[in-house]
């Protein structure tokens, strides 16, 4: 919902060939993408931020 995270988290992180895999063509990181229990793929950034957590306090949002 918020999208990748940034480079250098990715840097560190211990984990992250656990989701993500290094893409040779674009020297990149792509999320690997997994089915949920119903069998349907969420996508990075498939929904705003805004439409998950509905009408909030513009100060909430963007504290979030």
């Amino acid at each position: 919902m918020v999208g990748m995270p940034s480079n250098s988290l990715l840097a560190i992180s211990e984990r992250k060939s656990k989701f993500f895999k290094y893409n040779e063509a674009s020297k990149l990181l792509d999320p690997i993408m997994f089915k949920n229990s119903r069998g349907k793929i969420r996508k990075v950034g498939g929904k705003p931020l805004e439409m998950v957590l509905g009408n909030e306090d513009p100060d909430f949002l963007d504290f979030v």
